[in-house]
């Protein structure tokens, strides 16, 4: 049954009322919750939706193999709460972007992330909940936080093989994720987070202790702005002990190691 009918002819539709053709219907239940909870009939762009029975003809939709691979909506007009969106249905996402949709909001640390998400950016949103709780999945190269209002200690996270981008700066979350196993990383953005000295030296030593894996020729690290600055003083130390002694060997290499060096800033300074 239909909710309401707007001025363009489509209509809010419940969630279990538009049936779709070339996808399971949980995964077109999904997607048409996301329509009716951030006002559909106003995006941008909102061609085919609740129009056409065939999913993969919906403006930002792909779909392949029978399933949903991605949902790309950034920077269309999005208006609503997507606390509730129903993500852990879309099982073969590899895609979400929901970036720049500034009137996005909601609580999204009950969110349960796909085993097939490779990027999700929210970034630019009014989005907000502890993300500490949750887990990422294998899958995962690229995640944007930054410029929201999410929170939680997130040193609980592990972060996977092949995460290239960490983008959380400007954000209220705090702690120290896991990278023992990360290699791809380039570019670490972990500014403006209020982080204490601690955080920020113990971010310093995971890039470190981990310095030989990383397989990106330029990686950057910014944790600067409203973080504390690294402890210590920017010197060589054999071996280092201080927040700017790790940022004096990842950036400069100075035993000769071999690795590929980073580009550095922290609140005080930049290096090399």
């Amino acid at each position: 049954m239909p909710l309401m009918t707007v001025g363009t002819g489509r209509a809010l539709i419940s969630s279990r009322g538009f049936h779709v053709s070339d996808v399971p219907q949980v995964e077109g239940d999904a997607l048409v919750w996301l329509y009716n909870h951030t006002n559909g009939p106003s995006w941008t762009d909102h061609t085919n939706w609740l129009v056409t029975h065939t999913v993969g003809n919906w403006f930002g939709i792909t779909v392949g193999g029978g399933h949903v691979t991605q949902v790309a909506l950034n920077t269309n007009g999005l208006n609503g709460n997507i606390g509730a969106f129903p993500i852990n249905n879309l099982l073969s996402l590899s895609l979400l972007r929901l970036e720049s949709n500034g009137s996005i909001s909601g609580n999204l640390g009950g969110w349960i992330l796909p085993a097939a998400l490779s990027q999700l950016r929210l970034n630019n949103t009014s989005v907000s909940g502890n993300v500490g709780a949750w887990t990422l999945p294998a899958a995962l190269t690229q995640l944007y936080l930054n410029t929201t209002s999410v929170s939680g200690n997130i040193g609980g996270w592990i972060l996977p093989a092949l995460v290239s981008r960490l983008m959380l700066y400007s954000t209220s979350v705090s702690g120290t994720p896991d990278i023992s196993g990360n290699t791809a990383m380039s570019q670490y953005l972990y500014s403006s987070c209020g982080l204490t000295q601690a955080n920020v030296n113990a971010v310093l030593l995971s890039i470190y202790t981990r310095r030989m894996a990383f397989t990106d020729a330029a990686p950057v690290l910014n944790a600067g702005g409203t973080n504390d600055a690294p402890s210590g003083v920017y010197q060589d130390g054999d071996p280092p002990t201080t927040g700017l002694e790790y940022v004096y060997e990842i950036a400069n290499d100075p035993e000769a190691e071999g690795f590929n060096t980073w580009a550095v800033t922290y609140t005080g300074g930049t290096a090399p």
